[in-house]
C-alpha cells in the first residue's frame, strides 16, 4: 500500500515538472524578442560605433539637415549615401533567430564582449534608443548567408541573428566616406570645357547628337566611354592634409555644362609637397582627392587627342 502511494506521488511531481517546464518554455516563447532594435530606421539620427578594424576608437554617423555626416580623429566629413543605407538594412533586419545563451560565462564563446565585440549606440533625435554588442560573425559557404551574436549592453542574453551586421559594423572610417566627385545624368550634358596650362585648353561640344571639338566631330566610341567614367566618377584616396596655404588656383580645371544642370567642376592642384595632384569636385566640395589614386588624374585630365578619331 505505501509503495502504491509513493508510486502515485512520484507521478504527480512527473506530471507537476512536465506541466511547470512547457509553461515555462511557453513563457520564454511569448517573450521572446521579435526586434534587437525597436525603431524605425527613418527615424535613427546618429549611430555610434567603436570597430575593432579602427583601434576600437569611436566613428559617428549623424543625420543633419537630412544629410548624413561622418565623423571620427576630430574631422566631419561627408559620409556615402550607400553606405549608410547598407547599415540601415542591417539594422532593420536585426530580429532574434534564437537565443543561444543566457549567460554572461558564454560571452566570449560568442565575441560579446565589450573588448572582443563591437559596441554600437543608436540614437533618435539625441535620445538613445538601442545599445548593442555585436559579436561573432559566421558564413555559410553552402547557402552563402552570414549569422551574426548581438546582445543587448544592459542584458545578458546572446541572441543569433541572420545577416551581415558585423560586416558593416567593423571597417575603417574610409569605408562610410562619401567617395564621389561626380554623379550627374550625361545625357543632359552639352559642353565640356578643359582648362589647361599654356595653349593646350579646348571644349568639347555637343552639336545635335554628335560631339566636336572646333567644328570637327570626334571619335564616338571614345567620347561616349570617357563621358560614362566621368558622369559616375569616384576617387580611390582621400588627402586630408592643410593645403590651403601651399594651393590657391587651380592649375587644371574641368568644365560640365548642360540643358537643366547646374556647372560641374572638377579642380585640380599640383601639391608639391605631397607628390601628388588634389582633385576637388564642386558636387563634394568637403573632400580632396589623390590625382595620383587609381591614375585617376591621368584617365579625367585628358588631352585632345583623347578625342580625335583613328584615320
Amino acid at each position: 500500500m505505501k509503495i502504491k502511494a509513493l508510486l502515485i506521488i512520484l507521478v504527480a511531481l512527473i506530471v507537476i515538472f512536465g506541466i511547470s517546464k512547457f509553461y515555462d518554455n511557453k513563457k520564454g516563447e511569448s517573450t521572446m524578442l521579435t526586434d534587437l532594435v525597436d525603431v524605425d530606421t527613418s527615424e535613427i539620427t546618429a549611430i555610434y560605433f567603436y570597430p575593432k578594424e579602427f583601434d576600437k576608437k569611436e566613428i559617428k554617423l549623424f543625420k543633419e539637415n537630412n544629410k548624413w555626416n561622418l565623423s571620427y580623429d576630430d574631422k566631419v566629413v561627408a559620409a556615402d549615401e550607400n553606405s549608410i543605407n547598407s547599415i540601415l538594412v542591417q539594422i532593420d533586419g536585426l530580429k532574434p533567430k534564437r537565443l543561444v545563451a543566457n549567460s554572461k560565462d558564454k560571452w566570449e564563446k560568442y565575441e560579446v564582449t565589450d573588448s572582443l565585440g563591437i559596441v554600437v549606440k543608436i540614437e533618435s533625435n539625441g535620445n538613445l534608443v538601442s545599445n548593442l554588442v555585436i559579436g561573432k560573425f559566421d558564413y555559410n559557404q553552402n547557402t552563402r548567408a552570414g549569422t551574426s551574436y548581438v546582445r543587448l549592453k544592459d542584458d545578458k542574453k546572446v541572441y543569433l541573428t541572420d545577416g551581415f551586421v558585423s560586416m558593416a559594423f567593423n571597417r575603417s572610417p574610409d569605408t562610410y566616406r562619401n567617395r564621389s566627385l561626380i554623379n550627374a545624368d550625361s545625357k543632359d550634358w552639352t559642353r565640356i570645357s578643359f582648362n589647361y596650362p599654356a595653349d593646350s585648353s579646348f571644349v568639347l561640344t555637343k552639336n545635335n547628337d554628335s560631339w566636336i571639338i572646333d567644328g570637327v566631330q570626334v571619335d564616338s566610341m571614345a567620347t561616349a566611354n570617357y563621358i560614362n567614367s566621368l558622369s559616375r566618377l569616384g576617387g580611390n584616396g582621400f588627402v586630408d592634409e592643410d593645403l590651403n596655404t601651399s594651393i590657391s588656383q587651380p592649375d587644371y580645371t574641368i568644365t560640365i555644362e548642360g540643358n537643366n544642370l547646374n556647372p560641374i567642376t572638377l579642380d585640380a592642384y599640383n601639391a608639391a609637397a605631397l607628390n601628388d595632384i588634389v582633385i576637388v569636385s564642386s558636387q563634394n566640395k568637403d573632400s580632396k582627392f589623390s590625382g595620383n589614386a587609381g591614375k585617376i588624374f591621368e584617365r579625367i585630365f585628358v588631352g585632345k587627342q583623347k578625342f580625335v578619331a583613328a584615320k
